[in-house]
């Protein structure tokens, strides 16, 4: 007797259903583990929420390459089996890309925006009838130039970002200098811990020293939120080396507080100890009178009124009962309100902050729509200097793709005719 047996095989539709169900789940709950670390801490609030609401249709976009990707590869397997290995693939490189502020999420947005571009470019050719061949079809859905691309941008990012050089630039004033001007080296932006290590670093305090600067101005951002305690205090032991007859001070950033997370791996407290531990003084809103003559103020960051509540003085107070004939540098970690700190009668300003962009096209999206900073480089405002330094590293992410990092040399010298940039 022949005996009739029925196999119920889930259908394509609903396995790659379930699939991509369970995915999504795991990938919102990697997601809210992450951002559990920013509550009651002073993350823009708008800022986590776009982020968040922009890696749905980041994910599913990705996850569109991978299905296209496995799709041409496995064409001569089942639809089943090209869905299980786009699932798979697709959730290996989306869970670490949950983490908000980690390397694997831009990695995968350079993907879908390069894809993006794809889709633009096959879409118009396909429009104008101008290629019809198989082998730009299969190369569209294959998605190896999104992937291509992100591999070559992400391997100059990386490199970049190591390769930090010094910038020096010459400033011209008419008000009285030491014998042979005055050198100040700017080091901003460390955000130790990310691409560089204490190697480096040491190699960077050599470099800036053969320069014999009068004044070290350490501009802010030297640690952030993932600095870890140890690395915190070995960053300042490294930069007090620097020799400078006016000594080393030091304004704090907008991360260096690590107010960013709600588990910090060190307190003010700690931070100012370490700073000050180390022989550099911290000026916040406070101004001094140098041993050569010439006065430093330092800022309090601009964001910290936001966070603590403690109010930033204005510019023009904090020059009162300085000598109006004396060279008057101003550190402020964010190149912000050129035209009150020209009037308050400073001389020159030192920033940081901008990073130069880091990540393209960060640079372009700040020059368009920021108009009250500067994104980098040597300006002229209201007859006060301002240098903005891209900074020694960056932020976040080990990778680099705008821009350069950098430590600054600034020459002083007295007016002999129109100022120079070496």
């Amino acid at each position: 007797m022949k005996t009739n047996v029925r196999t119920y095989a889930v259908p394509l539709p609903g396995f790659a259903l379930a699939g991509r169900a369970l995915m999504a789940l795991l990938l919102a709950g990697v997601h809210w583990t992450d951002v559990q670390q920013y509550f009651d801490s002073s993350s823009p609030p708008r800022l986590i929420l776009a982020i968040s609401a922009l890696l749905v249709p980041v994910s599913a976009y990705f996850y569109v390459l991978v299905r296209r990707f496995w799709g041409v590869v496995l064409a001569k397997r089942s639809r089943r089996a090209q869905e299980s290995a786009a699932l798979i693939t697709a959730t290996a490189a989306l869970v670490p890309s949950m983490q908000i502020f980690g390397t694997p999420v831009l990695l995968v947005l350079h993907v879908v925006v390069l894809g993006l571009l794809m889709e633009l470019l096959y879409g118009l050719s396909v429009r104008l009838g101008r290629v019809r061949a198989r082998w730009w079809r299969t190369l569209y859905l294959s998605g190896v130039i999104p992937l291509a691309g992100v591999l070559l941008l992400g391997g100059y990012g990386a490199v970049n970002i190591r390769r930090p050089v010094l910038t020096e630039y010459t400033v011209t004033t008419e008000k009285p200098l030491p014998p042979g001007g005055y050198t100040i080296a700017l080091i901003t932006d460390l955000h130790y811990g990310n691409a560089l290590t204490a190697e480096d670093l040491a190699a960077d305090v050599r470099t800036v020293a053969e320069a014999r600067p009068d004044l070290v101005l350490l501009g802010g951002d030297i640690v952030d939120e993932r600095t870890g305690r140890q690395d915190m205090r070995e960053a300042f032991a490294l930069l007090s080396q620097i020799p400078a007859g006016d000594g080393t001070y030091y304004v704090y950033g907008n991360h260096d507080k690590a107010l960013y997370t709600s588990e910090p791996a060190f307190t003010p407290g700690e931070l100012a100890e370490a700073i000050e531990g180390a022989g550099i003084s911290i000026l916040e809103d406070r101004s001094a009178v140098l041993p050569s003559g010439l006065t430093l103020t330092g800022r309090q960051d601009r964001s910290d009124p936001v966070r603590t509540g403690v109010p930033r003085a204005d510019a023009a107070s904090l020059m009162e009962g300085l000598d109006p004939q004396a060279y008057h540098i101003l550190l402020d970690h964010q190149p912000r309100e050129f035209e009150a700190n020209a009037a308050a009668g400073y001389d020159l300003m030192l920033s940081g902050h901008t990073h130069s962009g880091q990540i393209w096209p960060m640079g372009l999206l700040v020059e368009a729509l920021d108009r009250g900073t500067i994104l980098y480089g040597h300006e002229v405002r209201g007859g006060m200097d301002v240098i903005v330094s891209s900074g020694l590293v960056g932020w976040g992410y080990p990778i680099r793709t705008e821009g350069h990092s950098e430590a600054v040399i600034v020459h002083v010298v007295n007016r002999r005719g129109e100022t120079d940039r070496v």
